[in-house]
């Protein structure tokens, strides 16, 4: 199998950070990107966020 040009010379573990960097440079809530990671953010935060339709529409734009 050849090398995939895009990651030569890269840490393929730096794909696994990819997504956060992108939503985060896009400016998505926290809230948000935590979720797609299937992360969960604690305490006060974690309890009273949630991610509307209208986030999710955004992040999938």
């Amino acid at each position: 199998m050849k090398p995939v040009e895009v990651f030569a010379g890269k840490r393929i573990h730096l794909v696994r950070h990819a997504p956060q960097a992108h939503m985060d440079e896009d400016g998505h809530p926290r809230v948000v990107v935590e979720e797609r990671l299937g992360h969960r953010l604690q305490g006060v935060e974690g309890v009273s966020s949630q991610v509307t339709p209208t986030m999710e529409r955004a992040v999938m734009r």
